[in-house]
């Protein structure tokens, strides 16, 4: 079992060592080889093999990580399996979102902002007290709502890997469709969590 205050510790550990320091680190690394590389070009050679193997396995680490994290936390609070592999899914719908933004204003992620709103959702979500229903319709709903962006988040990157796979319009018909769509659709996800973490919250100050 693992309460909401653990999750929290963990969640915010896990951001900081991968989103602050890892990437510092790594910085100052290149930035250490950039200033002392010799007139050979040695030092090229290190600054290639950093980059095109340490961000797989930055990715690597930070995914397993984050499944450390939430997948404890969900089977806490009674939610499904599908729920931790959600939280990756929806980061990994948003990396040509992330990419992207790198170069030129790009509009929101709904997916990021969806796996977002969720790691935030599960540390106030409701522990299911001893004997109490598994379920509520709120929690329902919320489920539901997260399932329906999880399929969203699944065409948007499929799309995307088949038109940079087979250069076809698919990943252009992916970002006039389904997008927009998410981007709507994720304020109903996040709405829902609200509603269940309020309804339970109260339900739990009653008894």
């Amino acid at each position: 079992m693992m309460s909401g205050r653990a999750y929290a510790i963990r969640l915010i550990l896990v951001v900081f060592i991968f989103a602050v320091v890892i990437p510092a680190l790594a910085a100052g690394l290149l930035y250490a080889i950039e200033a002392t590389r010799s007139p050979s070009g040695n030092g090229l050679l290190f600054e290639v093999f950093i980059i095109f193997l340490g961000i797989p396995l930055w990715v690597l680490g930070f995914a397993v990580a984050l499944w450390q994290a939430v997948y404890p936390r969900t089977r806490s609070i009674g939610l499904p399996f599908w729920i931790s592999p959600l939280v990756l899914i929806l980061l990994a719908a948003d990396l040509q979102f992330v990419s992207f933004s790198m170069w030129s204003p790009r509009p929101f992620g709904p997916f990021l902002l969806g796996a977002c709103a969720l790691l935030i959702a599960l540390a106030f979500w409701p522990e299911r007290a001893e004997g109490a229903s598994r379920r509520s319709f709120a929690n329902d709903c919320a489920i539901w709502a997260l399932a329906g962006l999880g399929v969203l988040a699944c065409a948007s990157f499929l799309g995307w890997q088949i038109g940079i796979t087979f250069e076809t319009p698919t990943a252009v018909q992916t970002e006039r469709y389904v997008r927009p769509a998410a981007r709507w659709w994720v304020f109903l996800a996040i709405g829902a969590m609200i509603v269940t973490i309020v309804a339970g919250r109260r339900k739990i100050r009653k008894e």
